[in-house]
């Protein structure tokens, strides 16, 4: 009886860990989006990986950045192309700690990420430039990519299109959903 009177209280005294610690998480995450970075986290789908790679010529002389780079997902396939430099950028505390985590174990030594303001950023070196932003910031987005960007960088933005610049292709992400990368040439 009392080893199960135990067990009871080691379950609920786990519940009680647990629970505070999503609380917390939870907590943190929704301050970061009010007020640090104004945009939630999301992830690009692996699915869509072929179709965006399919437009950036990757090879090992390749620099490129992952502005807004939440959990890495985008920045760990990247590493896998061997570039000279694979860099993301991200504000929200947990998806940047999930993608430093990543670039350690899946980022083959390539993957960089850093917890700063991809707007305070120098992205002069950059060979491809990939976007997946909430529509509110893209405009402040083109305007340090037309002043940065050396001529023929390429950027993908996933999503809605960059305002003010015309794209060089549009493709086609989910047909179903009206879902479309467009893809830039500086």
């Amino acid at each position: 009886m009392i080893i199960i009177y135990y067990l009871v209280l080691v379950i609920l005294g786990l519940t009680v860990v647990v629970t505070a610690v999503v609380s917390i998480y939870v907590v943190v995450n929704i301050l970061f989006i009010l007020f640090v970075t104004q945009v939630p986290p999301v992830q690009t789908e692996r699915q869509h990986f072929n179709a965006i790679f399919s437009q950036f010529r990757i090879n090992s002389e390749s620099v490129i950045y992952d502005i807004g780079c939440g959990g890495g997902n985008f920045l760990m396939a990247a590493a896998q192309f061997e570039p000279k430099k694979c860099v993301g950028y991200e504000l929200s505390l947990f998806p940047f700690l999930q993608a430093l985590i990543k670039s350690w174990f899946q980022g083959r030594g390539l993957a960089r990420v850093y917890f700063k303001n991809f707007f305070r950023a120098d992205l002069s070196d950059a060979d491809f430039v990939y976007v997946y932003l909430v529509p509110p910031l893209l405009g402040r987005v083109a305007q340090k990519l037309k002043h940065e960007l050396k001529p023929g960088a390429m950027v993908i933005v996933k999503g809605c299109p960059l305002p003010e610049i015309s794209y060089v292709n549009k493709i086609t992400l989910d047909a179903k959903r009206d879902y479309y990368a467009f893809v830039y040439k500086f």
